[in-house]
């Protein structure tokens, strides 16, 4: 598994589209850092399954392409994702709270990884479930260490830092909804993902656009535009994941 993959993971579930704006206030008003805090948190809800799927654009100095991005997740079991390129399926994963499974279908091969690969490539030492919870959006400071906490141009400004991963978040105070964040490590690499076009769906709010890019330490820059055109919260769906007898593993 590689950084890339584990930044679209990362990007993926915090936004997806609904069928209803959310509506603005007139104004906004300024929060103690508790209260905010707690009104953030109080729109996390819990889930069986998660389900999108959206359009990506992406530019890297390794190439370019247009796909489409698959994306399923049932609760404290299995992550799933499938990548096509210029509509042929590229990649194939599966994570579970042990192991991790990828198909490359360009090369024909197969790997498999444990699970703490996911903290060597992003740098979060996060839980199976606290990753789930990350990837389905629901944001929590139970575990971070606040650094900072700035009320703005109608925008809670959040700082903080868990283990060696540091955080910056931009919060919406018309509806707490995430504008922008951060991520980075002690390596010099750096994500920042901007959230467009929030909608509701299923009494939560969720983005429809994601502008991803990510810096590596060495200077290479990848830019990603995810645009979601569907999301599906407590439906099961199929998984389907099987390794071809003529795969190669590496």
């Amino acid at each position: 598994m590689n950084r890339i993959l584990t930044i679209l993971l990362i990007s993926t579930a915090l936004a997806s589209c609904g069928k209803k704006t959310i509506p603005m206030s007139a104004d906004c008003h300024e929060l103690s850092q508790e209260e905010a805090l707690r009104k953030i948190e109080s729109l996390n809800k819990p889930f069986t399954w998660f389900v999108s799927k959206a359009d990506l654009k992406y530019n890297s100095p390794i190439e370019n392409f247009n796909g489409v991005l698959y994306f399923r997740m049932k609760s404290d079991s299995l992550i799933w994702m499938v990548i096509k390129k210029h509509q042929v399926e590229a990649v194939r994963l599966q994570i579970f709270a042990d192991s991790i499974h990828i198909l490359d279908r360009i090369n024909n091969t197969y790997h498999t990884e444990p699970y703490d690969k996911i903290h060597q490539y992003s740098g979060l030492d996060l839980a199976y479930h606290d990753f789930q919870n990350l990837l389905f959006g629901n944001i929590e400071f139970t575990n971070q260490s606040i650094d900072s906490f700035i009320f703005s141009n109608c925008s809670y400004h959040i700082n903080s830092h868990q283990n060696h991963i540091r955080r910056k978040l931009e919060i919406d105070a018309n509806n707490f909804t995430l504008k922008n964040q951060s991520l980075s490590n002690d390596y010099g690499d750096n994500i920042k993902i901007e959230y467009q076009d929030y909608k509701m769906t299923n009494d939560r709010p969720m983005a429809h656009l994601v502008k991803i890019l990510a810096i590596e330490s060495n200077g290479n820059e990848t830019e990603m535009l995810l645009k979601f055109d569907e999301l599906e919260i407590n439906k099961e769906k199929l998984t389907k994941f099987t390794i071809p007898e003529h795969y190669d593993r590496i």
